[in-house]
């Protein structure tokens, strides 16, 4: 064997003099051969005096001398070691202050006359050639015969080996058929023992058994007749009971095993079969590093394998030093080499007796000395061992580099340094105080020296570049520098900011270029890859380096702050991807670029033609989201450890700020997607921002700073938002009256940094994803219609030009699909949501307490805006109530098992509408109330129900919808007029819920018979509501009627132009749309007009109101039961969710609820639609289609109707065109009975101006407000027209 000294210094190629010199000098105390005289007096101390063990070891020091090699046996102690010569005559005497003089000149001069191919018993400590020779990678011995070896052969007898035993037995007589198989004689030889096992262990034969190769072949030979066993498979577990056999205990195979192995047992492990995966895993795992083989790897005979893998186990180095080995890393095998490397450092044990270094001022140069000599003396092995496949990242980095430096000068001179250092930290926990200044000094120096090495200040003849790569590599890995929980690297930035030491710049030196690299590592790894033992290494690196505290400070964090690029003053896009931290949180499935990049990049994740079944989504994107939040953890931890900083926190909460600031137009209908970070990456800032608000717990809300969104130095911009009741004026005003003074406090920065995350994130991804929705369901419609356009004509002109739109739309679709699912994964996650929730309750909360921060004790709401509400931001409550709606839609479960008190939070601001400026505003509330209606969602039906019973609902929620649903008239938008409808119907559809209810039902008796003028108001826009949808029904339904009937006319419609042919459908298509809308409205605002009518119908004989809702239905119970009633007939009613049976219904129950003297006199007063001669059909139809019940009181109706009219006719006066001029309404021009003067100074009858101010609170002549207050009633003006009435009647 070739014990090599690897101090690089101590190369000499003088064997005697200089290496005896060396030896008796300054490294004659080395480590190994220190640790070899601790071992040694531990042996020989338990066997002092015993003549009995002196005896055992004859035989065998006789055989090792008989081979050649002498024994050498080094004593302490000489008076107790008596016995020790009858084993040799080179017996020597030490002790630790130095070598034996005679020890040394017998070892290095027998040493260097051994020849290289003789071959050792184990243990004996021959070496070869020159010691301290550079050259590495001798060869073992390759002598079979000389091997000597105890071999223990375990064979597999189970069923997948089949008639393999026989064979298996055929090799081993190849194997085997060159060694010395013998008990004795032989100077050389080895023992053999056969095994085989499935359920049980067979004893063939132990190591005392053969006598000489002819005996182990007879029983190979026998073998080959065995039949195989019972078991199946590998019988892994059966190991344990073959090892207790032969002197191991346990039953786990893979403990014994490496029990075994860490006492010099070597394992040889050989797939015969290939017995499968699992088998082949166990197989591996229980053999010795290089030692195991496959039969079905053909690049080396099976049978050499075996015996070079026998070479090798004879090959061996003590336990002091380290035995030299190549691997193969495609094949795994290792090549073993007769070189056995002894300790880099030399012994600080012996150099603490040298005097130089009890001399403070000789020993640091002493030291520096030492180190300069020993880098500069490291070479790179031409034969170093291969990257294993388990440390290869490079690749999966896309940072080559990280792999090529291994094994590289920089690679040895780190490892160099991390040793030394713990070897330095190892002395100092064994020495006493009196020798720790020295250790202290010493691993002072090493600490600079690698420093400067780390800043590429020495020249060590290696590529500068290459040092932060091989540093950030062992940092990754954290194999090396994870000794003593990381004290390298924390004595490391001790040194570098260690003003004695090393100048300021020598931290940021060292460690950014390894943060850059980190950060590289980062950016380029994505959620498509599903190593996440990898993917996570970065972040490991990067949180253990902003671990180390130091003197109260957190040098890392401190640094990465200070860098350039921590907070770039680029665009929201730009910060995410630029800055430091950016690709950190980039780390997401929903990275896909915007439309004008067609979507790029979702096909990582998701790659199909369309959207799975949802139930299959779910499941695909459990895995995504479960990955996600493990990496939102590990980007919470750096957020958490930069924050553990004082110096960094200020930094930390402007970065995140300006992240939000960068990215307020994600809110913006058009947005440049190109300009905006991703939805992922916004995500995941949401998530650590949430992170960093959940200490505010509801109890703490009070600590939160209501006014610093209004501090000048609120982080982000919120100038030009919209406030709930103020203008900006007004805002600046009030703004001047506040103190602003007081220091702004972390927890309040994280509570409103939160309100703004969960508005530009959670928010505008939602937004974001229902626009990609949108966009996919256009792509399908337009593909529809090409599909159609090429049946019809398939051969065409344009089919070429269809079929390329056609591909290209696919294209997109499958792009569309996935950016959908992407979406999806990151707003479906549960863990995500259940948090966001938390948060803006905590929201709803803060705004509660803004308007009465005691309203939880005294229940009162100030009947004006308080000013601190009325001045905040709209989206304060606007981004909630999206939320809110999105989780109700898609994720109700997500809602229901966090209700809190959202439902009394949500009540204050429905019962509140008038703090709102913005109608808009207030009917997201309502569409929130519309969401939990039984009718709409049967999963919220029971927290409907405690909705609806709360104390503030019972009293002000019904007064507070009937008030928004004539507010709503005019919501200042483009779309009012449409969307006053869908407000309005989801208002029907919570008094169609609350119907049921006893206490609102009573509630609405009680305000109708009130009548007050809201709810005048109201009854005034239901009718209006019902006259419009029934209008637009009744004329689409019989819009679509001709168009059907043109085009079920094939002829006729056959002649026209494709042009004409093109405006019919289309015009039907419309028609149809439009139709299925109005219907389904005017259906629902009939059933509230039922409703109403039924249990209150004393608001509509009012003569304001009741003119109207007669006009209103006998117009329309002719257009249904008329003589043009035919007109209504189409061909798939259903389609249209037409259904003229129940809307007559509708209608005549209404009547049937009115049914009055008053109302009666209503019906004849109408002279649009109403004359006996024309409601006689009417009757009749009625009497045909509907029950008895109903068509009797109807008709009854129409009897006391016809009386009214009679009467009406005879009571007519007719004061012929000669009424004054000033006797006329204004507006109308018919004769007033009750005049009013307007402010404006106007004079108009009160019933008309009622009706106008029923829909229109203003003036009719100037357009400003105006209120029935304000009509002073025309008295004077009465009298004169009651006089002339008078006048005109006594002429006729």
């Amino acid at each position: 064997m070739n014990y090599r000294l690897l101090n690089p210094f101590l190369k000499n190629s003088s064997c005697k003099e200089d290496v005896v010199r060396k030896l008796e000098g300054t490294i004659r105390s080395f480590h190994p051969y220190a640790e070899a005289f601790m071992n040694a007096k531990r042996q020989y101390e338990r066997t002092k005096d015993d003549k009995a063990s002196i005896d055992a070891a004859l035989p065998f020091a006789r055989n090792i001398t008989a081979a050649g090699t002498d024994i050498i046996i080094v004593g302490i102690n000489q008076q107790k070691q008596t016995y020790l010569s009858e084993l040799t005559p080179n017996v020597y005497y030490v002790d630790f202050n130095g070598f034996n003089n005679g020890l040394t000149n017998f070892l290095f001069n027998n040493t260097c006359t051994f020849d290289l191919t003789t071959t050792a018993p184990p243990m004996t400590l021959a070496t070869t050639a020159n010691p301290v020779s550079d050259q590495i990678g001798t060869e073992c011995s390759h002598d079979v015969p000389k091997l000597w070896l105890d071999i223990i052969v375990a064979i597999d007898h189970s069923v997948s080996i089949g008639s393999g035993t026989g064979l298996i037995a055929a090799q081993l007589f190849v194997v085997f058929n060159d060694m010395t198989i013998a008990q004795s004689g032989s100077p050389q030889f080895s023992r053999v023992a056969l095994t085989y096992f499935d359920t049980m262990v067979t004893i063939v034969s132990n190591l005392t058994t053969y006598n000489s190769s002819n005996d182990l072949n007879a029983d190979l030979v026998n073998m080959t007749g065995i039949k195989p066993g019972t078991v199946r498979d590998l019988n892994i577990t059966k190991y344990g009971d073959f090892v207790h056999i032969w002197g191991q205990k346990g039953d786990n195979p893979y403990d014994l095993a490496t029990s075994m192995k860490e006492q010099g047992w070597v394992i040889i492990g050989v797939d015969y079969n290939d017995v499968g995966d699992l088998a082949v895993e166990m197989l591996k795992n229980i053999s010795s590093p290089g030692m195991f083989f496959k039969i079905t790897d053909t690049s080396v005979p099976y049978q050499d394998e075996i015996v070079d893998a026998f070479t090798f186990a004879n090959c061996i180095c003590p336990s002091n030093t380290q035995q030299f080995r190549t691997v193969n890393s495609t094949s795994g095998y290792e090549h073993y080499y007769a070189d056995c490397l002894l300790s880099t450092w030399p012994d600080l044990d012996g150099l603490l007796k040298e005097d130089i270094l009890n001399d403070e001022e000789q020993r640091i140069p002493f030291f520096d000395d030492l180190i300069l000599r020993i880098l500069y003396r490291i070479k790179v092995n031409p034969n170093a061992m291969e990257t294993n496949e388990h440390e290869t990242i490079g690749k999966f980095f896309n940072y080559e580099l990280l792999d090529d430096v291994i094994n590289s000068k920089v690679d040895l001179i780190f490892n160099y340094f991390t040793k030394a250092i713990m070897h330095a930290y190892n002395l100092l926990e064994k020495h006493d105080d009196s020798i720790s200044p020295i250790l202290n000094d010493l691993k002072t120096r090493l600490q600079v020296y690698f420093v400067l090495f780390l800043r590429s200040a020495c020249y060590y003849d290696v590529d500068p570049t290459h040092i932060p790569i091989i540093f950030a590599r062992h940092l990754l890995l954290d194999y090396t520098l994870s000794w003593n929980n990381h004290r390298i690297i924390e004595d490391l930035i001790k040194t570098c900011i260690n003003k004695d030491l090393m100048d300021e710049q020598a931290l940021s030196e060292v460690f950014n270029p390894v943060l850059d690299i980190i950060r590289i590592c980062v950016m380029n790894i994505s959620l498509a890859q599903d190593d996440d033992r990898i993917m996570e290494l970065p972040y490991n690196a990067l949180i253990i380096l902003l671990s180390f505290k130091i003197d109260n400070s957190m040098p890392i964090a401190d640094l990465i702050v200070k860098r350039h690029d921590f907070c770039p003053n680029v665009n929201g896009r730009k910060i995410s991807a630029d800055s430091f931290l950016g690709p950190f949180f980039n780390l997401t499935v929903a990275d896909c670029e915007g439309e004008e990049k067609r979507y790029f990049g979702g096909e990582r994740y998701f790659d199909m033609d369309d959207l799975p079944p949802e139930e299959n989504r779910n499941l695909r994107y459990k895995a995504y989201q479960d990955r996600m939040n493990n990496y939102r953890k590990q980007m919470f931890n750096i957020i958490r450890k930069l924050l553990s900083s004082q110096n960094a926190r200020e930094p930390i909460v402007n970065y995140l700020a300006t992240i939000l600031q960068f990215n307020r137009k994600r809110t913006q209908i058009q947005a440049d997607h190109s300009e905006n970070a991703t939805d992922g990456f916004m995500l995941n800032i949401l998530s650590v921002i949430l992170e960093l608000a959940e200490p505010i717990r509801n109890e703490k809300l009070n600590q939160v700073d209501k006014y610093f969104v209004f501090h000048p130095k609120y982080r982000i911009n919120v100038k030009d938002e919209t406030r709930f009741k103020f203008n900006s004026e007004q805002l600046n005003e009030w703004v001047q009256t506040l103190d602003l003074s007081s220091e702004v406090k972390f927890l309040t920065e994280c509570f409103y940094l939160a309100i703004h995350a969960q508005n530009l994130a959670m928010n505008s991804t939602i937004e974001n994803f229902d626009r990609l929705k949108r966009h996919m369901q256009h792509i399908v419609t337009q593909s529809r219609n090409l599909e159609e356009l090429l049946r019809l004509n398939p051969n065409g002109s344009r089919t070429g030009r269809y079929k390329a739109e056609q591909e290209n739309l696919r294209v997109w679709k499958r792009k569309l699909t996935a950016a959908v699912m992407c979406i999806e994964t990151v707003i479906y996650d549960e863990a995500l949501l259940d948090r966001s929730l938390e948060f803006v309750n905590k929201q709803l909360l803060f705004l509660v307490n803004s308007i009465n921060p005691n309203y939880f004790d005294d229940n009162l709401l100030p009947n004006e805006v308080p000013k601190l509400f009325g001045m905040y931001p709209e989206f304060f409550l606007e981004s909630v109530l999206d939320f809110v709606l999105f989780l109700l839609k898609v994720q109700p479960k997500v809602f229901l098992r966090n209700p809190r008190d959202f439902p009394h939070y949500l009540l204050i601001f429905i019962c509140s509408t008038h703090y709102f400026n913005n109608p808009f505003l207030a009917s997201k509330i309502v569409e929130v109330l519309f969401t939990l209606c039984p009718q709409v969602n049967p999963s919220c039906a029971g927290y409907h129900d405690n909705f609806v019973t709360l104390p503030l609902a019972r009293e002000s929620l019904f007064p507070s919808l009937v008030k928004f649903y004539a507010d709503v008239e005019q919501t200042g938008s483009h779309s009012e007029f449409y969307d006053k409808f869908t407000i309005r119907r989801q208002i029907q559809v919570i008094f169609h819920s609350l119907w049921s209810k006893p206490i609102y039902r009573s509630q609405m008796r009680e305000l109708a018979i009130a009548s007050p003028p809201p709810f005048i108001r109201f009854i005034n826009m239901v009718i209006n509501d019902s006259t419009f949808l029934l209008d637009e029904s009744l004329s689409n339904l019989k819009k679509i009627h001709d168009l059907e009937k043109i085009i079920s006319d094939e002829e006729n419609f056959s002649k026209l132009s494709q042009e004409e042919q093109k405006s019919k459908k289309d015009a039907l298509d419309e028609a149809s749309r439009m139709v299925r809308s109005w219907l389904l409205l005017g259906s629902e605002t009939l059933d509230l007009f039922y409703n109403l009518t039924l249990d209150a119908p004393q608001p509509f004989y009012q003569q304001v109101l009741g003119d109207r809702v007669a006009s209103m239905l006998n117009f329309n119970i002719i257009q249904l039961t008329g003589p043009r009633s035919t007109e209504l007939k189409i061909k798939d009613k259903q389609r249209f969710h037409w259904n003229p049976r129940k809307t007559l219904e509708q209608l005549v129950q209404i009547y049937k609820n009115l049914k009055s003297d008053e109302f009666a006199k209503n019906i004849a007063h109408d002279e649009r639609s109403y004359t006996p001669e024309a409601f006689k059909p009417v009757i009749k139809k009625i009497k045909e289609v509907l029950p008895i019940t109903q068509s009797e009181t109807f008709e009854n109706l129409m009897q006391d109707a016809e009386q009214k009219y009679k009467e009406k006719l005879r009571s007519e006066e007719d004061f012929g065109d000669d009424i004054p001029y000033e006797f006329l309404d204004t507006i109308m021009g018919d004769l007033m009975r009750d005049p009013v003067t307007l402010p404006s100074g106007h004079n108009m009858d009160r019933k008309h101006i009622q009706r106008h101010l029923l829909n229109d609170k203003t003036n009719p002549f100037n357009r400003m407000p105006l209120t029935e207050d304000e009509l002073v009633p025309n008295t004077e003006l009465k009298k004169q027209i009651d006089a002339w009435i008078k006048e005109r009647r006594s002429m006729n």
